[in-house]
């Protein structure tokens, strides 16, 4: 007896109403949502995968900042195409709006 990974009940559905390609679409857009990103700034023009599978391409202009997916984001790093945008910490902010209140205790 050979055991087959279970599709999930969604995926079932959505091809028995002939919907397969819409099912595939969806698919591919949860896995993506898991893969980690990394934003960089391009060094230089360069075309490279738009999505981790690689069936999409783009082209990355020189100057642009960009949100790429991490494996694609290393070779840019290591080539030296791009350099990585750090995230700066926000301030933090004040709670207290307006005017501090006065503490008059009552004796």
């Amino acid at each position: 007896m050979i055991l087959l990974s279970k599709k999930p009940d969604w995926l079932i559905e959505m091809e028995k109403r002939g919907e397969r390609l819409r099912a595939s679409r969806l698919l591919s857009q949860k896995k993506r949502l898991k893969e980690k990103t990394m934003k960089l700034k391009m060094s230089e023009t360069v075309k490279g995968a738009s999505d981790p599978s690689g069936s999409q391409v783009k082209e990355y202009q020189e100057g642009e900042t960009y949100e790429v997916h991490e494996s694609l984001a290393r070779v840019f790093l290591k080539e030296n195409w791009a350099e990585e945008v750090k995230a700066k910490k926000a301030a933090p902010e004040n709670k207290a709006k307006g005017k501090a209140p006065e503490n008059k205790a009552k004796k």
